[in-house]
């Protein structure tokens, strides 16, 4: 049975309490339940005793001190400067993989401009925790290190790593070069069915119509992803239109998406309204 708990600015425990399930609770969603109490609350003591656990001997005390630090004060940061300056800190010096995914994590919730270039250099770290953190810390920044960062993690051995950072490159930023065009592309034939969805709409927005092949393909398969549809809407290519109707008799998942979808590309003899 599902039990109901306090929501995290009315949570009863004290911060000694909270600590004690961040530090011992297997329980993931128990755990998490303890330190989004700690973040919402964000007294000076949460940060004292969080700053204290990252410059502990125990590596699983440091990865939890950074999980505090991170999102301190959501939604708004509380000692933001404080928090930044001791996660960059942490990761010039920190050998254990858990502990260092957890301070590029956080670094990936804070400010993360100062972060972009001392991440980027996990990018190729043997550990694939690492390397995923190192993905949200790149994320939403524009600037070519970070984005040179995407495009080599896109083409990691890890799926879930592939998949982020092509979201990262497609759709995550508005930026747009042949980099970024060529890697979103290389994507298009991926085993992974996320990152081949995430380069599809990425392609699409850029109205690169090397996207529209790889699109008939995914629109003619059995599982037909909502990224596709909205992909097809993006790049408006009229020979993606049978394909689209055909999805009419089936496809279920977002009709409104399918919709538009199929006005976008209607051939232009076909969209004239008879009088």
């Amino acid at each position: 049975m599902d039990v109901e708990r306090p929501a995290p600015d009315e949570d009863p425990r004290s911060v000694d309490e909270l600590f004690l399930v961040a530090l011992c609770e297997s329980d993931e969603e128990i755990l998490w339940g303890a330190m989004y109490a700690l973040h919402r609350r964000a007294a000076r003591e949460i940060l004292d005793r969080a700053l204290a656990l990252c410059a502990s001997a125990c590596p699983f005390e440091r990865g939890r001190g950074a999980d505090v630090l991170g999102r301190l004060g959501v939604p708004d940061p509380a000692y933001p400067e404080e928090c930044l300056r001791t996660l960059l800190a942490m990761l010039e010096v920190e050998t254990d993989a858990g502990a260092l995914a957890s301070v590029l994590f956080a670094l990936g919730h804070q400010s993360r401009g100062p972060a972009v270039a001392p991440a980027a250099r996990f990018r190729t770290h043997p550990d694939s925790e690492v390397r995923y953190a190192v993905v949200h810390v790149l994320s939403c920044i524009e600037e070519t290190w970070a984005i040179e960062g995407l495009i080599e993690l896109s083409r990691d051995p890890e799926p879930r790593i592939r998949d982020w950072s092509t979201f990262g490159l497609g759709s995550m930023t508005d930026a747009d070069s042949p980099a970024i065009r060529d890697a979103l592309s290389d994507r298009l034939a991926d085993e992974d069915f996320d990152t081949r969805s995430e380069a599809l709409i990425g392609l699409a927005r850029r109205k690169d119509h090397r996207v529209v092949p790889a699109l008939r393909d995914e629109l003619a398969g059995e599982c037909v992803g909502c990224l596709a549809v909205e992909a097809a809407a993006e790049i408006a290519d009229p020979g993606l239109h049978p394909l689209l109707l055909a999805l009419r008799a089936w496809w279920d998942v977002d009709v409104q998406g399918l919709e538009t979808a199929i006005a976008a590309c209607t051939p232009p003899s076909e969209s004239r309204i008879e009088v």
